[in-house]
């Protein structure tokens, strides 16, 4: 028996996105990307901390920039970065004096001058982490005692939803030539630069989530038993902005993705429908 089928994709919104400044406006964070992987159930986070060129650090001291996870009493300490006054790490590297081991970098600061880390993380998800908040503590050291500490910023919620590709099947009752129809439903999580609507196959888990879309289509192509009806893509888009900007994104990202399937397949145009949700 023939059947037909509909293969229809939910293009979901990952973290991130708008800077967050924080400490006085004197350190920021970007392009904050928070994703868990179904198949080994890791979470995975990457950031970039921006010390601007506003952030004073007297000669003698130290900052401890330590990222952090919280909710309901739970907390997941991440590793510090270190920045040290020059003269606090002369001092330091003539004693040897070294960092606690949890240390994701070292580095000096440079006055007036912005200074970047790429902060990258991953680690075994735990329920609780579901709707966790990221903050930043950052602590000013001077020689002998603590001077100054945050008791943790807000960088971002998590909002972690599980990936998922089941089928969802449908009969109506076959005509003269007794065809089934089918629809195949699927998710996927695609990460884009901000303010950009242009699919980079090759950013962050960009290949994983566009694997899981050929795959998706390919149970269908591969079948010389059914015959492929439609695609259906309905996009979203996090919040980046305004809510017309949004729009924007929501509308180009989804149609990039039109796009990407089109050229992949060389499917005729016809065959692809696509929706919009902005956030």
């Amino acid at each position: 028996m023939k059947k037909i089928l509909c293969i229809l994709f939910c293009l979901l919104p990952v973290l991130g996105g708008k800077a967050q400044t924080l400490y006085r406006d004197q350190v920021r964070i970007e392009k904050e990307s928070i994703t868990r992987n179904e198949d080994n159930n890791v979470l995975s986070i990457d950031m970039d901390i921006v010390m601007q060129e506003n952030l004073k650090l007297s000669s003698n001291h130290v900052v401890t920039l330590t990222p952090f996870l919280e909710s309901n009493g739970r907390t997941k300490i991440l590793p510090s970065i270190v920045v040290y006054g020059r003269k606090r790490e002369v001092v330091n590297q003539r004693n040897n004096i070294a960092p606690s081991e949890n240390t994701y970098s070292v580095i000096r600061r440079k006055h007036n001058k912005e200074q970047i880390i790429n902060y990258h993380q991953q680690f075994q998800f735990e329920a609780w982490m579901r709707d966790a908040e990221m903050k930043l503590n950052i602590d000013v050291c001077g020689c002998c005692d603590l001077k100054e500490e945050t008791s943790g910023e807000l960088i971002t919620r998590l909002n972690i939803l599980p990936v998922q590709l089941q089928p969802a099947i449908s009969y109506i009752t076959p005509q003269a030539e007794a065809v089934k129809h089918r629809a195949i439903e699927g998710s996927a999580f695609l990460d884009f630069p901000v303010n950009q609507i242009i699919i980079r196959p090759e950013y962050r888990r960009n290949t994983v989530e566009l694997a899981k879309i050929r795959a998706t289509i390919d149970s269908v192509r591969n079948d010389d038993k059914t015959t492929l009806s439609c695609i259906k893509i309905h996009g979203y888009a996090s919040p980046e902005g305004g809510y017309a900007n949004n729009t924007r994104l929501a509308k180009g990202r989804t149609q990039a993705l039109v796009d990407y399937v089109t050229s992949y397949y060389k499917f005729d145009n016809k065959l692809i429908t696509s929706e919009y949700t902005s956030e």
